[in-house]
């Protein structure tokens, strides 16, 4: 067995999952991967913290979500 380490990790263990059917993305913790596969992460001096839940934005869906970290905090 091999472990290879996809080129767009920037570690930790995702608790949080969403399909973002308008951008046909998969959200997962700090991770956005397109429909084709492609990955990109926001690193952890952006947007620091342990996420946990994911939502739909109220106001912007199309565009933005809500990220919710086990520290508290909100952010979109």
């Amino acid at each position: 067995m091999q472990l290879t380490v996809h080129p767009e990790s920037i570690g930790g263990t995702p608790a949080n999952r969403m399909i973002h059917k308008k951008s046909n993305q998969l959200i997962t913790s700090n991770y956005f991967i397109d429909d084709k596969g492609k990955a990109r992460g926001i690193p952890f001096s952006v947007m620091p913290g342990r996420m946990t839940a994911i939502a739909r934005h109220l106001t912007d869906p199309a565009n933005m979500v809500y990220f919710y970290d086990m520290e508290g905090m909100l952010r979109s």
